[in-house]
């Protein structure tokens, strides 16, 4: 995932607990460097640090990631809007993903840290 700000991610983690995550570029900033232009959402950045680990530990170790309930919720719809921006309509699989996430909502971590 792409961080375009002028600050780190943990600097903007450390003053800030939300950014906007961009759409059409597919990365995120900071409220300090939010432009205010193209399809954004807004996300707390602990969803994009869910993300980003996750996309780092890849499917073998994806197990080893724990994502709180609000965390995964926000990581749901933030990849559904992104895939309906750039497909242009929801993909049938996000249904049997939906099911399936809601199937096994108690397996998921409340700490939200890699563990």
């Amino acid at each position: 995932m792409r961080w375009g700000c002028a600050r780190s991610f943990d600097a903007a983690y450390a003053v800030e607990k939300s950014c906007t995550f961009y759409l059409g570029e597919g990365g995120a900033r900071c409220q300090e460097c939010d432009g205010g232009h193209g399809a954004t959402l807004p996300v707390h950045l602990g969803t994009l640090r869910g993300l980003d680990r996750g996309m780092l530990l890849g499917l073998a170790k994806l197990d080893r990631l724990a994502i709180g309930t609000r965390e995964m919720r926000e990581a749901e719809m933030l990849v559904g809007r992104f895939h309906r921006f750039h497909v242009g309509l929801e993909l049938r699989s996000e249904a049997f993903l939906r099911e399936a996430f809601a199937a096994s909502t108690p397996a998921v971590g409340g700490g939200g840290n890699v563990t």
